[in-house]
């Protein structure tokens, strides 16, 4: 971090620019501190919008796209829920699908409705009926291209998030929980990522949790 930049600053989104055409055609980002957190970077993220893009009110064009989930949307979705012993499975059930690929990944998404749009998409005022507890991926998403590392952070939170949110149901079904996961999944394939432990935004450090080049790559000092 340089001597002019505000050390209360831990993560910066500025335009893209495409000098060709002078032109802002999209979202970068820089991490401004070694402390920085998935929060920090979503408020930021939020902030960087609300003063640089079109209010989205109305539109519903990311609502019909594949909306995976995370661990770290459990409790959030959860909320919308009565109290369970088993929060992990009260979500899976009520919000999501689950689909065994060919090649053995599990993938949880959002639950679609017959149209293909999201459970969650109000079609009448074309806004999220669940705003506030939206998922990362939706929060994180804006329709404007992003950079190749402002993808790749995304993607890893993503990937990981994804996992995590495998293994808390494989640990509430060994805890008695109805089955929803394959049968013949083999918990072995789902060891702790970096996400392990994490239930809330601003414990998850992004130093702690992005490979060491694309840390490099964000971390601007």
């Amino acid at each position: 971090m340089t001597g002019k930049e505000n050390p209360r600053v831990r993560v910066a989104f500025f335009h893209l620019e495409d000098p060709a055409l002078g032109e802002q055609i999209g979202y970068d980002l820089k991490i401004c501190s070694d402390d920085a957190t998935l929060a920090d970077y979503l408020t930021a993220l939020e902030a960087f919008a609300a003063e640089n893009l079109s209010d989205c009110l109305g539109c519903d064009g990311c609502c019909h796209e594949r909306a995976p989930l995370t661990s770290l949307d459990i409790p959030t979705l959860a909320l919308l829920l009565p109290d369970s012993n088993f929060p992990a499975h009260q979500v899976a059930e009520n919000f999501t699908q689950i689909i065994h690929n060919s090649d053995g990944a599990i993938d949880i998404t959002i639950k679609r409705k017959a149209n293909g749009a999201c459970a969650f998409l109000d079609e009448t005022n074309k806004c999220c009926a669940i705003h506030q507890n939206r998922p990362f991926v939706c929060r994180s998403h804006f329709c404007i291209p992003k950079s190749p590392q402002a993808q790749g952070l995304r993607s890893v939170i993503a990937n990981f998030g994804t996992d995590e949110f495998i293994r808390f149901l494989i640990e509430e079904e060994a805890q008695g929980a109805s089955p929803v996961l394959p049968q013949n999944i083999d918990k072995k394939d789902y060891p702790p990522t970096a996400l392990d432990k994490k239930i809330c935004f601003d414990e998850v450090v992004l130093h702690q949790i992005l490979p060491p080049e694309l840390w490099q790559r964000l971390r601007q000092k």
